[in-house]
């Protein structure tokens, strides 16, 4: 039995009884001698506490031990809500979900950061390469410009020569 399945069993058998919501710790220890070793019955109980589902009542009494003595477990209306919602291995599934969602997030973050710097390095080159065909383009302009020029002037000379003649 995993530490989760314990949590949600010892949970479960608070939450379930008979007796206004509450078992007291000899009952719990006996129900779970065979399942559960001893020593953690008081750790997984803490933890149940700890985390605001179980409040621990002790019992003031003169015929118990004074090392550990008698408690009742009452659940509270978190810790019921809680085993209403599926418990420790719902919330453990819940949170592997959410890990899950933000990586897949994170991915699609990076992909999309990917494609944006491809398309404005893409921008980039083919703006140069555009500046560079311009100034081919300007430069041969200019040239067929100083040709039309020398063209101009040799019909100038040309028809000259021909009404000289």
């Amino acid at each position: 039995m995993t530490h989760i399945e314990k949590l949600d069993r010892i949970l479960e058998y608070i939450a379930i009884s008979d007796e206004k919501r509450s078992r007291h710790s000899k009952r719990i220890y006996k129900e779970f001698e065979d399942i559960i070793p001893e020593n953690e019955i008081p750790l997984i109980i803490e933890k149940i506490e700890k985390d605001g589902f179980i409040k621990k009542i002790i019992i003031e009494n003169s015929n118990y031990s004074k090392v550990i003595p008698p408690y009742a477990c009452l659940i509270t209306y978190d810790g019921f809500f809680f085993f209403e919602k599926g418990g420790y291995k719902s919330q453990q599934k819940r949170i592997l979900w959410e890990g899950v969602k933000t990586k897949a997030k994170t991915a699609v973050i990076v992909l999309n950061s990917i494609v944006i710097l491809t398309i404005a390095a893409l921008g980039v080159y083919f703006s140069y390469g555009s500046k560079e065909k311009d100034k081919v383009i300007i430069d041969k302009e200019k040239s067929i410009e100083l040709l039309s020029i020398t063209v101009d002037s040799l019909k100038n000379i040309t028809s000259r020569e021909l009404y000289v003649k």
